[in-house]
């Protein structure tokens, strides 16, 4: 009886050996299947995509990283004479209605303006003039209205005008830059800035 138990058991270990290693190998080669499909996909896939050289940049651009108009952006100015072939430059700080405003924004308000650069701090806009170089203008203030006077004195005297605008009714940004005084070049462009801070 004895032998019996102990060649059932043995039967029993065998059985549960043979069942244990025939499982064992089966997650064995069906994990190697597996691994292979998963290396004939990613093979597949970069077949399947274009190659790009090692130095070449994509840059991906997400609407809310678009370069845009701040506080601290500086507008340059570049008024070029088709007649004398000069070319005027001035500086500005970001008119505050700008902010916010991307490139196609502002090529839409400004159709006379050629955008030669936009960045995130600074912008710079060209426009050609007919005739020779024009009269220089500082935009400031006095008696606490905007006031127009010339750059450069004329029969003795640089004031051109004062306007009905009071300064104490302009964003504190444009106060300070009225203090310090705002060049313009051209009657044109100084009539659109007086515009703007009538608006």
């Amino acid at each position: 009886m004895k032998k019996y138990l102990r060649l059932a058991a043995i039967i029993i270990i065998a059985v549960l050996i043979v069942t244990t290693g025939v499982i064992l190998g089966f997650n064995l080669v069906k994990d190697k299947n597996k691994n292979m499909n998963k290396l004939n996909i990613e093979a597949n896939i970069e077949e399947a995509l274009p190659s790009v050289p090692p130095t070449t940049k994509i840059e991906i651009i997400m609407p809310n990283e678009q370069k845009k108009v701040n506080e601290n952006t500086k507008f340059i100015y570049e008024y070029h004479h088709l007649a004398d072939g000069k070319t005027d430059t001035t500086e500005e700080d970001a008119p505050y209605f700008l902010y916010g405003k991307t490139e196609v924004e502002l090529s839409q308000l400004f159709s006379e303006w050629e955008i030669s650069s936009f960045e995130n701090n600074q912008v710079i806009m060209r426009k050609n003039l007919e005739g020779m170089s024009n009269q220089y203008y500082i935009i400031g203030a006095l008696n606490g209205y905007v006031a127009v006077f010339y750059k450069n004195e004329i029969n003795g005297n640089n004031l051109k005008e004062v306007t009905d605008t009071p300064v104490s009714t302009l964003p504190i940004e444009i106060q300070e830059q009225l203090l310090k005084g705002i060049n313009v070049v051209g009657e044109d462009n100084l009539d659109r800035m007086l515009e703007d801070y009538e608006s």
